[in-house]
């Protein structure tokens, strides 16, 4: 029978057990995180839809906000911050697919390259056109 406990309490007793920080504020690395979304109806209780509140869900309301603001004030040319959010996040951290196919794990300057080259391509698509 599995552990149907609320995710508070799961992550509670896992912090005890466990030096590492449990909680929204702790980096996960690329590989975790699709695992987590792979295996996310294994995990006890409401885990899994904690984990994407507090975590991933919570990172993109606060990108989306952002981009609004940005956009506002005439820095950013976007017509929905969501849907600008999810393009930001999915152009920066697109590293999953090496992981899946069975690649070593990046290093830095892979990961660096990666991101930069995302967010040029954020930039261009949404960096406002004079005339346009």
């Amino acid at each position: 029978m599995s552990d149907r406990r609320p995710a508070a309490a799961w992550c509670g007793s896992r912090a005890a057990a466990s030096p590492r920080p449990c909680g929204p504020s702790r980096s996960l690395p690329p590989r975790s995180v699709a695992r987590i979304n792979a295996e996310g109806e294994n995990f006890p209780g409401d885990l899994h839809d904690a984990w994407q509140k507090a975590g991933p869900l919570r990172v993109q309301r606060t990108l989306a906000a952002r981009m609004a603001r940005l956009a506002e004030s005439g820095l950013l040319h976007v017509r929905d911050s969501e849907l600008a959010a999810q393009h930001f996040v999915v152009l920066v951290t697109n590293t999953w697919s090496r992981g899946q196919a069975g690649v070593d794990a990046l290093t830095d300057a892979e990961t660096h390259d990666i991101a930069a080259a995302g967010v040029h391509a954020f930039l261009y698509g949404y960096l406002p056109r004079d005339g346009g």
